[in-house]
């Protein structure tokens, strides 16, 4: 290949992973921090609780959570081009029913669409498409990808608001909608593209190898990147769904530090998401995501025995360095040791698991405010579970054989 023909690679390169950043930021940012923005709007327009506008979430994690091993099935079956559109296409069917919503069981038909569509246009397929697609550097490009996310769900909630306040709620949700033309033209271009050009000399051979689904779950590294997911997510999630409560119950109370905890955590993790993929790229994941949990570990411990929000703030700092090390980690760890032709099947049965893990996070982390006033008993639980998830790590690590 002449220095020509490599210009135009890198450039290929670029291209494909600016466009899955936006895709995936766009798509995370959207669907979970972007729709806060009009909850206010829904409780008045629809009389409802904010329970019942909240009990949406519950359905989007469920949803995901059924579908996330078919999902990955579809993407071994079609390619993720493929499936990247469909996303697109339920994503703007999705928002388009939010726009003109009348009652609670419409917004709760469009979230489990959204459901879906986080499994077709998510990081699965996102992660699945990068594998493939990139000859070298995947590392640093899922660690983009996953920083995009962080930066997404920090903007999209303070753009939307513009938009209500300038067309109000239902345009902008049309116009959110109309956000998926975009990205399904640059799916087309970018991606089918590359793929043209260059997947068929590529990954033909790469896909063909790899180990079955039934062979995956015979290996010890399948069930400690299992356990690492699921322990560390659990963690996350409840910490960060609760987390403006947490600010408010004892020994803090200090409802008013919510906002700077929160940005804080994930400043913070976005940073690291994408110095993760810039280090996977080039020492060994082991120590990196080991260190990546242990810090995890003590945040936890050092937020339930917090006795201020700016003890909480640095303690949030530490959780942020160590949550931005593990996510990218565990993404990159799953094309890397079960790419191939079952790819899909195996990242859908470990999705089906983290969302479980995720979806009991927010409600067992309640439960303990209920029962105890505090979330010190549920924080100490997490800095032992994130303990199991450091030595997992250091097993998911070794050298396959």
């Amino acid at each position: 290949m002449n220095s020509a023909d490599q210009a135009q690679s890198r450039m290929v390169q670029v291209l494909i992973v600016a466009y899955f950043c936006i895709s995936l930021g766009l798509n995370n940012g959207f669907i979970l921090g972007g729709l806060t923005a009009f909850d206010q709007g829904f409780l008045e327009q629809l009389n409802v609780s904010v329970a019942e506008l909240k009990l949406r979430d519950t359905v989007t994690l469920a949803v995901t959570g059924v579908f996330a091993f078919l999902t990955g099935a579809l993407v071994d079956k079609l390619g993720a081009l493929r499936v990247l559109i469909i996303g697109h296409i339920l994503f703007m069917t999705a928002f388009g029913l939010l726009s003109q919503a009348g009652n609670i069981n419409t917004i709760y038909g469009a979230q489990a669409i959204l459901g879906i569509c986080q499994l077709c246009s998510g990081y699965l397929v996102c992660v699945i498409a990068i594998s493939r697609l990139l000859p070298s550097g995947k590392g640093l490009a899922i660690g983009l990808m996953m920083a995009s996310t962080s930066l997404a769900n920090a903007l999209l909630p303070s753009l939307n608001a513009g938009l209500i306040e300038n067309y109000g709620p239902r345009t902008s949700l049309l116009l959110i909608a109309a956000a998926g033309i975009p990205l399904i033209v640059g799916a087309l271009w970018v991606v089918g593209r590359k793929q043209i050009s260059a997947e068929g000399t590529q990954s033909d051979a790469q896909t063909a190898s790899g180990p079955t689904l039934a062979q995956a779950v015979r290996r010890l590294d399948f069930w400690a990147l299992i356990c690492v997911a699921c322990l560390s997510f659990f963690s996350f999630i409840g910490i960060v769904t609760n987390l403006a409560l947490y600010a408010g119950a004892e020994p803090l109370n200090d409802p008013s530090a919510a906002g700077k905890l929160f940005f804080a955590l994930f400043i913070i993790s976005l940073i690291m998401q994408s110095a993760a993929g810039w280090l996977a790229d080039r020492f060994a994941l082991r120590p990196i995501h080991m260190t990546g949990l242990l810090c995890m570990s003590i945040a936890a411990a050092g937020l339930g025995y917090a006795a201020s929000s700016q003890q909480a703030l640095w303690w949030l700092v530490l959780m942020g360095f160590g949550w931005g090390l593990n996510y990218v980690f565990v993404q990159i760890s799953i094309p890397a040791r079960f790419g191939g032709a079952h790819l899909g099947r195996i990242f859908g049965v470990i999705v089906v698991a983290e969302a479980l893990a995720a979806a009991a996070g927010p409600a067992l982390f309640g439960q303990s405010l209920d029962r105890f006033g505090s979330y010190q008993p549920i924080l100490l639980v997490c800095t032992g579970l994130l303990l199991v998830s450091m030595v997992s790590a250091g097993i998911l690590h070794r050298p396959a054989r």
